[in-house]
Order: structure tokens, then sequence, then C-alpha cells
């Protein structure tokens, strides 16, 4: 079966449109790379991604995971409710964050040797506050069939980050102009959603709350924070422990070419997976309701995905040697070598990226939590090895080979999950 094929015209819109956005917003923010590489050093580069993996650690727990269930009912009041619900648990989250940050403050700048970060990490409960609020709106829109305007959301966020990271680059405000920019970018996206022209009929039916209905849907959907949560909770921080632990061990530095090398390869992979987890998360959502075959759609993606992927990461291999200190300078080419070593994992990330929401259809979120718990392991154990011979070369490798090993696994698991329920749906029309 072909692409063209596999299709069909609403799903391809879709998909186009979110793509589209997330290709035009990577574009920007990695066009920019060889500019802000020659601006700011390792050094303040590494210490933006350590800001950046605290964001993203307390964002996951400030929703309690309930946004992606807003997919899920067939009830638009139900996922009305999960939104304020959501909403409700993140303005508390952030007003405790704020607290904590503000008792220890200077505990975690001096522990982890900060020197750039300082006030700015009063930032973190807005940062996260804004992007939680983002994220549900988004599903919303999505659920909606909105795609466009969650295009619109992401585009207008890119540019205005990048907008402003080379501004403050060129006025020399490098040690506090990473982070900022980042604020600004996620003001600049909330601002253009008031310019959406029929906001009115998408976003203010989000006004209408029923306490009632919110308790039923948090009890219905518990699975989420109860499992979900803890989940995706273990994948982000062993997903950012080289910056939790590079920087006490290897030092802020060598976080900053880890940081570089996951801006160039895994963070392109994982704004495309992304965008097309939203687009099949509703695809596959709406068949298991309708008792649609999924397992043709599935196998499919993998099939044709992977012709296309594997020559690219194996050009990768070869030449990136060559092109990272040629794009990014000189000071940079110890990311080629990073890059190189985190390749396999890169490459089953997108499959399984793309289909992360696979155990929340089937519930089956508490196995996909003991999994990932298990890579968590895997992931502390083969760092520490590194520690124990102070070579971080060693850590990085480690850490992508137990990384892929059970990326594979999961996406052998994803494969049965959809394969049973095929031959229960057969089963079940037969009888």
């Amino acid at each position: 079966m072909t692409l063209k094929k596999f299709f069909n015209s609403e799903f391809k819109r879709n998909a186009f449109n979110l793509l589209s956005a997330n290709i035009v917003s990577q574009a920007v923010a990695l066009l920019i790379y060889p500019l802000i590489t020659r601006m700011y050093s390792p050094e303040e580069f590494g210490e933006y991604n350590f800001f950046l993996t605290l964001c993203s650690i307390f964002f996951v727990l400030s929703t309690g995971r309930y946004e992606t269930a807003i997919l899920q009912p067939k009830s638009s009041k139900d996922a009305i409710a999960i939104f304020h619900l959501g909403l409700r648990i993140t303005l508390w989250f952030c007003l405790g964050l704020l607290l904590l940050i503000l008792f220890l403050k200077d505990f975690i700048l001096s522990f982890f040797s900060l020197s750039y970060i300082k006030w700015t990490i009063y930032l973190i409960p807005v940062i996260v506050l804004l992007n939680s609020i983002g994220t549900m709106l988004t599903y919303w829109f999505n659920r909606n069939k909105s795609f466009n305007l969650t295009a619109h959301y992401t585009i207008s966020q890119s540019l205005g980050s990048s907008f402003f990271k080379l501004l403050f680059g060129w006025f020399s405000y490098t040690k506090i102009g990473l982070i900022v920019a980042t604020f600004i970018g996620y003001v600049c996206s909330f601002t253009s959603v008031l310019f959406i022209k029929n906001k009115k009929q998408i976003i203010g039916r989000l006004f209408q709350s029923d306490p009632v209905r919110i308790k039923k849907v948090a009890k219905r959907y518990e699975n989420y924070p109860k499992y979900t949560l803890f989940h995706t909770f273990v994948n982000m921080l062993s997903s950012n422990l080289p910056a939790l632990m590079f920087t006490p061990f290897f030092g802020i530095k060598i976080v900053g070419f880890y940081a570089l090398a996951m801006s160039i390869g895994f963070r392109p992979i994982n704004i495309i997976t992304s965008s097309l987890n939203q687009v099949y998360f509703q695809q596959l959502s709406q068949r298991y309701n309708e008792k649609k075959p999924m397992l043709p759609l599935f196998k499919s993606f993998c099939r044709n995905f992977f012709f296309i992927m594997f020559p690219a990461f194996v050009f990768i291999f070869f030449f990136s040697k060559d092109i990272v200190p040629f794009l990014f300078g000189n000071e940079w080419k110890e990311t080629a070598y990073i890059l190189n070593a985190l390749l396999p994992w890169f490459l089953v990330s997108f499959f399984t990226g793309t289909f992360a929401f696979i155990p929340g259809i089937f519930f089956k979120q508490k196995s996909a939590m003991f999994i990932e718990t298990g890579c968590a392991i895997l992931r502390l154990i083969a760092i520490l090895i590194g520690i124990h011979f102070d070579n971080y070369v060693i850590s990085i490798i480690g850490y992508s080979f137990a990384t892929t090993f059970i990326a594979l696994f999961q996406l052998g698991w994803f494969y049965v999950l959809i394969k049973n329920y095929e031959k229960k749906r057969i089963y079940l029309q037969s009888h």
C-alpha cells in the first residue's frame, strides 16, 4: 500500500495541517542554530537545557495527565469537563511550585553550580502554567478537528522564541537570553489565539463549567493520574537524566554539547511525532469507539516510514562529524560524537512516539508504567557506570542502548495490543 492510498482525504488533510506547521516551526528553530551557537557558549546552552529540563519535568505533573483524555469521550461536555479539571489542577500545582522555588532557590543554584539562571528560575512556574494550558488547548482544537488552530499556535510560539533568541544574542544578553526568549515565545502563542477568527465558536465553549460532570470524569479517567502520570513522569525524568546528572559530575559544558545533539537530532523527530501522535490518537480513538480496524493503519505507517527514515539516519551517521562543525562552529564538534551514539534511540522513538497513546486507548496504563520504570532503571545504571569510570561517553552509549532496547520492546507490545483488539473485534462481529 502506498502512502497516497494509505491516507484518506480527511486524515491526510489533518496530518498535513499539523505536520506543515511543526515542520515550519522546527525549520525556523533549526535554521537559527548556526547563528545562536556562535552567540551563546556551550555553558550557556547547558544551563538553558537544565532550565528546560526542570520545566519539562514539572509540566508532566501539572495537569495530572488529564489533558490526554480530552480526545477520548464521545460527549463534548465530558471533554470540556476534563479541560476544566486539568486547568484547576494546573493552577494549584503552579502556585505550589512557586512557593517551593522561593524556599529552595539558593540550594538548587548552589548544588548544580548554576551561574546564569539566577532570577529567571522564577519563570519556571509561569512557563509550566502557559505550557500546560496551551497543551490542553491543542488537544481541544484537535478534538474539534481544528488542526489549523493548533498549527497557528505552534508556529506563533516558535517564531516568537526564535526571534528573541537572536535579538538577545545580538545585543549580548546571552546569560538570560535563551530562557527569557522561551518565555516570550509562550506569550506570543497565547496572544495569537486572540486573533483567531472563530475563537468564540471553538474556545467559547470552554467557559461552560459543570462541577458535577468534572467529578464524574475525574473518576472515569482516573487511570491517567494513577498510572499515566507516573509513567510519563518516569519517562520525562529518565529522558532528562543526562542533564540532571552530567551537570554535577561532568560539568555544564558537556550538558551543552548533549543539548545541541538533542536539539538537532531528537527535537525534530519529537516535533513530527507529536503532530502524528495527535492525528493518529484522534483517528484510532474514533476507530476504537466505532469498532473499526486499527491494525492496517499501524502496520502501514511502520513499514512505509521505516524505508524513509532509515537511509536518512545512515547518512547522518557517516557525515555528522563534518556537518556539525561546519554548521555550528568548531567549538561544537564534540556534539557529532554524542549525536551518533544517540541515533538508534532517535530512529526507534519515531515510531514509539507516534503511537505512545496506544496503552491509554486499551486502558493498559499500568503495564506501560512498569515498562517505563524498567527503562528508567536501565538508563540510570548506564549513566552511573559512566560516572564510575569518569567517562561521559560510556554513559551516553549505555543510555542510548538501554533506551533503544526498551523502545523496540514497546513497539512490539503495541502491535500485540492492536492484534488482540482485532481478534476480539472480528469475533464479536461474527457472533
